[in-house]
């Protein structure tokens, strides 16, 4: 009986060690976040914004001069940095945010004056799925952004931005973008997406 009590007990200890490191390492698993991805830009001039958003979202040149503004808006060159962060709906539905960028530069260091210009992008060069919904934008710091992606992402369609002209978020300011999708039906409906997220572009 002594001996069937010390097994008895042995087996309740590893079974007891083994739930305990299950536990932790589901515990761990998760706390461990996704990667986070993102990119960003150098420093770029009027003339190369014009050509990397017309580049990336497939743009006419009057459609790019009309989202990103006139030349006189901007008070100093080179002054864009355009800061990216891809937002994960599902997993054949990945679209990058693309934030351009109006900074202050020194040396090393950047601090973003204002966002003018928000878009969605696809990846390796391709449009994103037409989205019809709104992009809420906040600057939470001179180098940190917000942002609340709320609506519906289409097979097929044609997606409308409204009008950039007049954005212009600084540091502690929001605005919102909005997006409509027309040419489209139910039928075609890919998924609802919905991302949130606050990324720090600068440590």
């Amino acid at each position: 009986m002594k001996t069937l009590r010390i097994i008895r007990r042995n087996v309740a200890a590893v079974l007891c060690a083994a739930l305990c490191l299950w536990a932790g390492a589901g515990r761990v698993a998760a706390a461990t976040p996704l990667p986070r991805k993102t990119e960003q830009t150098g420093l770029l001039d009027y003339a190369e914004t014009l050509a990397l958003y017309a580049d990336r979202c497939g743009a006419t040149a009057e459609e790019t001069v009309r989202m990103i503004g006139p030349a006189a808006r901007f008070v100093q060159e080179p002054c864009t940095r355009v800061l990216s962060v891809r937002v994960d709906i599902a997993p054949d539905c990945c679209p990058w945010l693309d934030f351009y960028c109006d900074v202050d530069t020194d040396g090393h260091y950047w601090a973003i004056r204002s966002i003018y210009a928000v878009q969605l992008r696809g990846a390796d060069g391709r449009r994103a799925d037409p989205f019809g919904g709104t992009i809420a934008v906040f600057l939470r710091s001179p180098y940190e952004i917000e942002y609340i992606l709320n609506g519906d992402f289409f097979k097929t369609g044609t997606a409308t931005q409204a009008d950039s002209a007049l954005l212009r978020i600084g540091p502690g300011e929001s605005g919102t973008v909005n997006f409509t999708v027309s040419n489209t039906s139910a039928a075609n409906h890919k998924t609802y997406g919905y991302g949130n997220d606050r990324v720090a572009f600068q440590a």
